[in-house]
């Protein structure tokens, strides 16, 4: 579904600058499903193009989670992503870092797992893998999915950062 040409380009642009740190959730090919249930138009925006607008996306989107205070789901994200490319030596620090932060009950940052989820990875903080987060990375991606990036689509940050560039 297209709102209007402006839109359907910043939510393609936005899932490229995320994309960097998302790939293994995102397909992306012109033409093909893409994530956040947005259908691209083929020829509106190449994947590859215009570093600005998908920074831009990314800021406009993090600005939008801040001021519905759902901010840390984008920040465990991050987190996840930058925990998976982290050297073996890094890992059990960095798991311990994002335990702490976001998954922990008393979390500053907790993000809205479901309890078996937690219980996992309290399991496995011990011996720390790449992998240990896919799971409860997945689920807070497709929270943000289904309910705040429709609504970040029809935001003034969405609009104003269009006008913007």
């Amino acid at each position: 579904m297209w709102i209007n040409h402006s839109w359907s380009v910043l939510a393609i642009v936005f899932i490229v600058g995320v994309q960097e740190y998302l790939s293994p959730y995102l397909v992306h090919y012109v033409g093909s499903r893409e994530p956040f249930g947005i259908q691209p138009q083929p020829g509106v925006v190449r994947l590859s193009e215009d570093t600005r607008w998908r920074f831009a996306g990314l800021q406009a989107f993090r600005w939008f989670l801040r001021s519905e205070f759902s901010e840390e789901n984008l920040a465990f994200w991050l987190a996840c992503q930058d925990y998976r490319s982290s050297p073996e030596s890094r890992l059990a620090e960095k798991a311990s870092s994002i335990y702490t932060q976001f998954i922990n009950p008393d979390a500053p940052q907790e993000v809205n797992l479901d309890s078996e989820t937690r219980d996992a990875l309290m399991c496995v903080m011990d011996e720390p893998a790449t992998n240990m987060f896919d799971e409860a990375q997945q689920r807070i991606y497709c929270l943000m999915a289904k309910d705040s990036f429709p609504r970040f689509l029809r935001s003034p940050y969405c609009r104003s950062t269009l006008r913007a560039l």
